[in-house]
């Protein structure tokens, strides 16, 4: 019997998975970094709650960024892509989208 009720992970890692293969594409045709977020720490298990409340960072660059720093993001996209495929396969997808290389 088929289990349905994963379809909601699933179309969420399939658009992740898309987001994901359309930043690779970018990057291989030149695209380059033009903002980021960074966000506070992951809370510490066990750990008090911070004093103080801090929130997320967007930067906005002026400058296109380094081509190592491009080498490294397509690298970390490369590393995610190939773990939603995973995650996918886990979920009992069969035709999934390949990753990319």
């Amino acid at each position: 019997m088929t289990d349905y009720s994963s379809i909601p992970q699933v179309n969420a890692l399939y658009n992740e998975q898309q987001q994901v293969q359309n930043a690779i594409t970018m990057i291989d045709t030149g695209g380059t970094l033009i903002s980021f977020v960074i966000a506070p720490p992951p809370p510490v298990a066990g750990a008090p709650p911070p004093t103080t409340v801090m929130m997320a960072s967007q930067i906005t660059l002026v400058n296109p960024a380094a081509p190592e720093t491009m080498t490294a993001i397509r690298e970390q996209l490369v590393l995610r892509d190939a773990e939603i495929t995973d995650q996918l396969v886990e979920l009992g997808v069969t035709d999934g989208p390949p990753a990319k290389k």
